[in-house]
């Protein structure tokens, strides 16, 4: 979440003239929440990865089975004794058997792969919210951008159209030549068609962020400049460490080389023996439900894998290769996060100094506009 935070900042900073309201942006997500199928997706693979802990939990655990069978039998001196039926004959039974596992790694290691896998999955559950989230923000935030922007294209369409009333009296008590009245009038055509463009830009920002939250714009809110801090928080150094210890892309990545290793013990287990406890009981009768007989059974067996036609080998051999791509994948993506956040952290200090920059522009342009008006009224 930290890496999250540290984008939604820079996202922020990137306008110079407002901030984000933090409660809209709060209720805009809750209704992406209910919106959007992301979140809800990994939900149900974590679900689902769950029933496969449940699963691996089954293997170590006792099995029990029963079994009841009826039947009618002949025989006799002539083949056609065999099948001269008689109830007398009759025979019945009934039992129950009992299978636990001793010693069966591959079990065991399945058991501990799906631990690993689940907690990945869960992982993947925070990644999705946090991309919806980031998501929303930037939705919210292009409203916003449009929104100023248009404010700006109607400011300059209003200043340009006075420029062009005043340049028209001036023609007509013969102070400018006709030029400086056309190239007023060039200049306010051009700002009629930003402000055409401002307003497509608006529009298209608000159906973007509709489609994404399914809701309209009556949450939006504009803040104030003042809600921008005009220094960052801790050091470059700082984030580094923390989205290296927090990045939930890192955390997902290291957690599928975990579930690898895994994946090898598993397979290199079966070439392991496995050792179980066997224990049945069975009553039954051969002649018509008469002269029951019951009978009790306890042993230990051993599987020892000998050959297997090079499954296991070769299954072992797809695991290290798998394991090999895995731990590539994470310092690839450890990398990619480390640039950028050394990216994001210098595109935040290059748009704070551009808003101290800016707020001394506005302070100068507003002192020329006062010298201007005053020489007008000259």
């Amino acid at each position: 979440m930290k890496f999250a935070k540290l984008t939604m900042i820079a996202t922020a900073l990137s306008i110079s003239t407002f901030s984000l309201a933090s409660e809209s942006v709060d209720a805009l997500y809750d209704k992406a929440r209910t919106w959007d199928s992301s979140v809800q997706l990994s939900e149900i693979a974590f679900d689902s990865a769950n029933e496969q802990v449940t699963s691996g939990i089954g293997r170590l655990l006792p099995s029990v089975s029963g079994s009841l069978s009826a039947g009618l039998g002949g025989s006799g001196e002539d083949l056609s004794d065999a099948f001269d039926y008689d109830l007398d004959t009759t025979s019945l039974s009934a039992g129950i058997s009992v299978q636990q596992a001793i010693f069966n790694w591959q079990a065991i290691a399945g058991y501990q792969a799906g631990l690993i896998n689940a907690n990945n999955s869960n992982l993947q559950i925070s990644a999705a919210k946090q991309t919806l989230m980031m998501s929303v923000a930037d939705a919210y935030v292009n409203v916003l951008k449009a929104e100023q922007s248009l404010k700006l294209s109607q400011s300059e369409e209003k200043s340009i159209a006075r420029q062009l009333d005043q340049t028209k009296e001036r023609f007509n008590v013969g102070l400018v030549a006709i030029t400086d009245v056309h190239n007023a009038q060039a200049s306010y055509d051009q700002t009629q068609a930003a402000l055409i463009g401002s307003q497509t830009q608006l529009e298209l920002a608000k159906l973007g962020l509709e489609i994404l939250t399914g809701y309209n714009d009556e949450l939006l809110a504009i803040g104030s400049i003042s809600d921008i801090p005009k220094t960052l928080p801790n050091s470059l150094d700082f984030w580094v460490d923390q989205a290296m210890k927090n990045n939930l892309n890192i955390q997902i990545s290291a957690g599928s080389v975990d579930l690898a290793n895994k994946g090898l013990e598993v397979d290199k287990a079966a070439r392991l023996p496995t050792v179980g406890l066997q224990a049945g009981y069975t009553f039954g009768s051969g002649d018509a439900g008469e002269n029951w007989r019951h009978s009790s059974n306890v042993g230990v067996s051993v599987s020892v894998p000998i050959y297997s036609g090079g499954q296991v080998s070769s299954s072992i051999a797809q695991s290290f290769n798998t394991l090999t791509q895995s731990e590539l994948q994470l310092e690839g993506i450890k990398r990619n996060t480390r640039l950028a956040i050394i990216q994001l952290y210098r595109t935040l200090s290059t748009n704070l100094a551009t808003i101290i920059a800016q707020e001394q522009v506005i302070v100068s342009r507003e002192s020329a506009l006062k010298a201007t008006e005053v020489g007008l009224e000259v």
